[in-house]
This record gives structure tokens, C-alpha cells and sequence, in this order.
């Protein structure tokens, strides 16, 4: 397989998991849920955040949840799993346990994932 092909594969890979943002004017966004606060959603869209108002936004559609990956932020992996059984704070490392796994955060970045 040549660069340009692994390339190309891997960028479809990461869109056939891509959550989807519709806003009113009918544009769709393809890229990954970030968060959310009061007036705005955040987005990653090319590797670059992106901020939409709420008012602009009219469907938010999640891709089926994928297993956790290494630097996914809290956010993303609540989104994903919902909210943990229970939670270790331990300053600037947080440990979510699920009921079939342990996901460690390093500064609010996964940083391990055990059975």
C-alpha cells in the first residue's frame, strides 16, 4: 500500500465514526463532538476546534460510541460511555471505572485504559 492510499484510508476510517453537526441554515458539519456549554457547541472538524452557536444549530447526531482511545478528553469518553460507576479524583489524575473497564486521565487526556 502506497503513503497516499494508507492515508486516504485512515481519513475514511476517522469519518465513518464522525458525528454530524446540522445547522438551521441546512449546512451539515462532519467531524466530533467536543462539548457544549450555554451558548455554544464546540466541534473538531479537521483537527481544528470550531465553535457553532446554539441558536445556529439545529440536529446534533452522534456516531455509534466507540471504544476510548488514548488522548480523548473526558468529555469525549462520557459522551461515548456515559457517566462512570465511580470516580477516583486524584488531583491532575482522574480514574472513571466502568463496569468493564478502568480509563485513567492525565490532565484531562486519557492516558490509559485497562480491563
Amino acid at each position: 500500500m502506497t503513503r497516499h492510499s494508507i492515508a486516504l484510508f485512515l481519513m475514511l476510517l476517522a469519518y465513518a465514526h464522525a458525528d454530524t453537526l446540522t445547522l438551521r441554515n441546512g449546512t451539515n458539519v462532519t467531524g466530533s463532538w467536543v462539548g457544549v456549554d450555554a451558548r455554544q457547541i464546540v466541534f473538531q472538524v479537521n483537527n481544528q476546534l470550531q465553535t457553532y452557536a446554539r441558536s445556529d444549530v439545529s440536529k446534533l447526531t452522534f456516531s455509534p460510541p466507540a471504544a476510548p482511545a488514548l488522548g480523548q478528553t473526558i468529555e469525549q469518553v462520557v459522551a461515548a460511555l456515559g457517566q462512570p460507576s465511580t470516580i477516583m479524583d486524584l488531583g491532575a489524575k482522574k480514574i472513571y471505572v466502568y463496569a468493564d473497564q478502568k480509563i485513567t486521565f492525565e490532565d484531562g487526556k486519557v492516558s490509559s485504559i485497562s480491563k
